[in-house]
Parts: structure tokens; C-alpha cells; sequence
């Protein structure tokens, strides 16, 4: 189980590239599709309370964690 966390959108990110990466590389070794967790696909905003919203937080990470483990 793989879950990449990224706080810049989906596609073309850097996410995005680590996953490719690992999929070609070690496709074999992996237990079940790689997962990613992303931010919000909206243009940055410049207060830090809406930043905020914007990018995946502890609270979004364990249970995205919780969910793979589960499955």
C-alpha cells in the first residue's frame, strides 16, 4: 500500500510523477493500487485561513489511512 499526499493538485504534480515512478518500477511488489491524497483543484489564495481548506490536513491523512487499511 502506497498513499502519496501532496498539497498541489492531482494531475502533473509531483504526486503524480512519484506514483508513475513507482508503478513502473515496482508494480509487482505493490499490494493494491497506489493512492493520492491532493488539495483542492482551485487557484491558490492568499489568506493563510483559506490556505487552510485548501490542502490535505492530519485530520484527511489518518482517514484516508484508515480507509486503505481497511480495504
Amino acid at each position: 500500500m502506497l498513499l502519496i499526499v501532496d498539497e498541489d493538485f492531482g494531475p502533473c504534480g509531483v504526486g503524480a510523477e512519484i506514483a508513475t515512478q513507482v508503478i513502473e518500477q515496482a508494480f509487482r511488489d505493490l499490494d493494491a493500487p497506489v493512492q493520492r491524497l491532493n488539495g483542492v483543484v482551485a487557484p491558490a489564495p492568499y489568506s493563510p485561513t483559506l490556505r487552510g481548506v485548501m490542502v490535505p490536513d492530519l485530520a484527511a491523512i489518518v482517514e484516508t489511512v484508515r480507509s486503505l487499511a481497511t480495504d
